[in-house]
């Protein structure tokens, strides 16, 4: 599969393990990827719809592939939006809940599709396990122990090699085909229902068990099951291809009807996010870039500097032509706790603001106002904030200025989804509530810098120059603010691009994570001097 950036990667398959972070629920294995039912289950009826419903963006069935005693293993394609995603039901083909409520849903997706996704959706990829009541195939293989992960074991259950199998096969090369930004396969666990997720998953799990609880019952967030998934999709995902991987599993004692509304809701939460608002900038523009870079190649690039970076959390990133379009994005309305980054809005109020640089204000001994240390000018205490990243500068300007001046600064920038709820060094995204922002917001708050629409500082004071490597492109500058909060790193700026003839270009980005590991590879210089070569291949 090409490992174009994933706005995030569902899946259902009761085989993912650990990463990112969510409440500390953990389950036993009794259940899901690796138990073997304790009763035997009955052959399930009809898996898909007789025929494809009318419409222009409805398409299938398709045939992918067949199964080992030859059934067909079919594909609808529904939707026409820019994230795609790509959903499995029936990998295991005793688990009732989901392989009986996979031909409603897909009904319930055709007759109302979802808007900013294309999704294509295998109703069971496991024709033969499921006309058998069994979670293997044909062949004694479960198929959710068949793929290319590094753990991958062979054997008697697993197969003799990765992908043995037709059905894995078929699934593997459809989803080449297919290159979704997320999958969704349909499991169940004996303890659901809950979500577990593997990698940067975590925005997805809980966005799913938040629309899926809305019905009464609560959906859990688990980061770790308790048995090994070698071999499995949760495995071959997010370690072969850097793509995060969530498990959706309700009770294997649920009724496919009884479940069936938690599961469209807690779907059409989890597209919701991926989609994004229609008026964000959350897809890529690969008309309007004008740097010679395909939005795909970009992507890809920036995908291997996160898998670089150990990250076990949520992450996010959005890349932008100041005044154009989108080169590349990714879960860019998610909210981050924004650590120091959010000192660029702090530098932004300051030069809207009617104060001069060389007005003394007190400076700030403590995390509430108002501030009672000796006075400084303001300016100097800008300089402070953004060259040294010093929280009591910080701190001082936000209790002169207030609250409300830097969400004025925030609205004139369109920041959307910004607040700031509290001080610097005190407490960070402990505090309730915490400061949040987005990869959006970012990108749109150093874009109005760049282009001079906020009407604030200039660059080089709401933000610093990037030392780049030696071999970066002559001419080529970075101004940046990085922030960082234990594992939490964030970064945003602006890359200036010379171009002989056209003038110099502006590239506008962020990047937010949680989880970061060490060694932290993901610091600011690391981090634009990937983009920087990103940039210059194209």
């Amino acid at each position: 599969m090409r490992r174009a950036l994933a706005a995030l990667m569902v899946c259902a398959v009761a085989a993912c393990s650990s990463g990112g972070v969510a409440p500390p629920t953990s389950v036993t294995p009794t259940s899901g990827a690796d138990a073997r039912p304790s009763q035997p289950r009955a052959t399930t009826p009809s898996t898909a719809p007789a025929t494809t419903p009318a419409g222009p963006s409805v398409a299938g069935p398709e045939a992918i592939g067949a199964s080992r005693e030859g059934r067909p293993i079919e594909a609808w394609t529904i939707g026409d939006g820019p994230a795609r995603v790509y959903v499995v039901g029936g990998m295991h083909g005793d688990e009732r809940p989901a392989a009986g409520a996979s031909p409603a849903l897909l009904d319930a997706l055709t007759t109302d599709p979802p808007q900013g996704v294309t999704v294509r959706w295998v109703v069971d990829a496991n024709p033969d396990g499921t006309a058998a009541g069994t979670r293997d195939n044909a062949a004694g293989v479960d198929l959710n122990r068949n793929w290319p992960s590094p753990d991958f074991v062979a054997g008697p259950s697993h197969g003799p090699e990765p992908l043995s199998e037709p059905e894995t096969a078929a699934l593997a090369a459809d989803l080449e085909a297919f290159d979704p930004v997320l999958v969704v396969a349909l499991h169940a666990a004996r303890e659901g229902p809950f979500v577990n997720y593997d990698g940067p998953g975590s925005q997805a799990a809980r966005a799913f068990a938040a629309a899926a609880s809305e019905h009464g019952r609560t959906w859990e967030v688990v980061p770790d099951l308790a048995w090994p998934t070698d071999g499995s999709l949760g495995e071959h995902l997010p370690t072969t291809l850097h793509l995060p991987v969530v498990t959706v599993e309700p009770s294997r004692w649920d009724r496919a009807g009884q479940v069936l509304g938690e599961l469209e809701s807690g779907l059409r939460g989890l597209f919701a996010v991926v989609a994004g608002p229609s008026d964000a900038p959350r897809t890529a523009d690969c008309a309007d870039h004008a740097i010679g870079l395909s939005c795909s190649d970009l992507r890809r690039s920036l995908d291997e500097v996160v898998a670089g970076a150990d990250v076990s959390g949520s992450w996010a990133f959005l890349v932008k032509e100041v005044g154009g379009g989108v080169l590349a994005a990714r879960f860019g309305d998610a909210r981050f706790y924004p650590a120091s980054v959010i000192k660029v809005l702090h530098a932004a109020a300051v030069g809207r603001s009617d104060v001069e640089p060389g007005t003394a204000i007190p400076t700030a001994t403590g995390c509430e106002p108002p501030a009672d240390g000796p006075p400084a000018a303001i300016g100097d205490l800008v300089t402070a904030m953004i060259t040294e990243s010093d929280n009591a500068a910080a701190n001082a300007i936000q209790f002169h200025l207030g609250t409300g001046a830097l969400a004025a600064a925030a609205e004139a920038a369109g920041m959307t989804d910004t607040t700031v709820h509290h001080a610097f060094g005190c407490g960070g995204p402990s505090n309730e509530p915490a400061n949040h922002t987005t990869a959006a917001d970012l990108v749109s708050l150093v874009e109005g810098i760049a282009d001079g629409s906020l009407d604030s500082l200039p660059m080089g004071t709401a933000m610093v120059d990037v030392s780049l490597r030696s071999d970066a492109p002559p001419g080529w500058r970075v101004l940046a603010k990085d922030g960082f909060y234990g594992p939490i790193r964030t970064v945003a700026g602006v890359v200036q691009v010379p171009r002989p003839g056209t003038g110099t270009r502006h590239i506008a980005f962020a990047f937010l994570a949680t989880g970061v590991g060490e060694p932290v590879e993901w610091t600011l210089d690391g981090w634009v001097a990937a983009l920087v070569h990103s940039l210059d291949e194209g």
